[in-house]
């Protein structure tokens, strides 16, 4: 209940959050070529910045060449391919068990990110308000976070069985020694494992689970992407490119929306996923 509570909470900060700054721009009518210079002028700070740094790593490079040179000797000669077949099996181990704590606490999960979302969005008003941006940059970015927040949410609310069944096998996680938190772990992946087997992994009905984890993994990649300065700084510099280059961006921003949205809710689309899919399943099988 408590997890519920931070991720509304969350939300509807970052709702309001971008809300007030696009009020404030509303009654403050901007001036569009101070700010598109603006832009050229941060571009170009970017670029020579990106340039000195490639020189910087350039000069690295040819410092360390012989040292390098000596390095791939070394693993040219000692190279095999013994280790290959492990891993397979060590990212499948790997994925199972992020899927595995994704489900166990899934509205931890979906509460932290909440709150990443709304803490990242603080970040972003921040920049946009440094760079003085007007209000086209900062209605792009409210509807590329209300859309995440709003995912997040209805993953926390609208919950399938096949999710809730999983989670209610799961048994408790034991933190009085090492050794009986690993054994809660081994068994929660081997409960995960024989649930798999009793969807008929890799059925359709299996990739409600998979899907939901991705997405909420790729919402996790766009969110620490956004971090970076130069990201919002390519961003709003093609919004103001041209119309084309406009268009593209929020085409761009609304498929992402709903690929995210799709894997989170495949369980409703599910049945016409199986529509399309069965009459090739039957090709291939014939």
């Amino acid at each position: 209940m408590l997890n519920s509570l931070l991720s509304i909470f969350a939300s509807v900060l970052t709702i309001i959050s971008f809300f007030i700054p696009i009020i404030k721009k509303l009654k403050h009518t901007p001036n569009t070529t101070n700010n598109q210079s603006n832009i050229g002028s941060n571009n170009t700070a970017v670029n020579n910045q990106n340039i000195h740094t490639e020189s910087h790593s350039h000069q690295n490079i040819h410092t360390e060449n012989h040292n390098y040179q000596n390095v791939q000797e070394v693993v040219s000669d000692e190279s095999t391919n013994e280790d290959d077949s492990y891993k397979f099996i060590l990212f499948a181990l790997g994925i199972l068990f992020a899927l595995t704590i994704f489900i166990k606490f899934n509205s931890i999960v979906i509460g932290i990110s909440c709150t990443l979302v709304f803490l990242i969005g603080i970040l972003t008003i921040y920049r946009l308000k440094k760079y003085q941006f007007p209000i086209r940059s900062y209605f792009y970015y409210s509807l590329k976070y209300t859309s995440l927040t709003l995912i997040l949410l209805s993953a926390l609310f609208m919950n399938p069985n096949v999710i809730s069944n999983l989670e209610n096998k799961f048994d408790k996680l034991y933190f009085s020694s090492f050794s009986n938190f690993f054994e809660s772990i081994i068994e929660m992946i081997k409960t995960t494992v024989l649930y798999f087997n009793q969807l008929n992994f890799p059925s359709v009905i299996s990739f409600v689970l998979i899907l939901r984890f991705l997405a909420i993994l790729f919402i996790y990649v766009i969110l620490f992407n956004d971090l970076r300065k130069n990201v919002i700084l390519n961003t709003i510099s093609s919004l103001y490119k041209n119309k084309i280059s406009q268009t593209l961006s929020y085409l761009t921003l609304a498929l992402l929306i709903i690929i995210l949205t799709f894997f989170t809710h495949f369980y409703y689309f599910q049945t016409i996923v199986t529509t399309f899919l069965n009459p090739i399943i039957l090709w291939l099988q014939s």
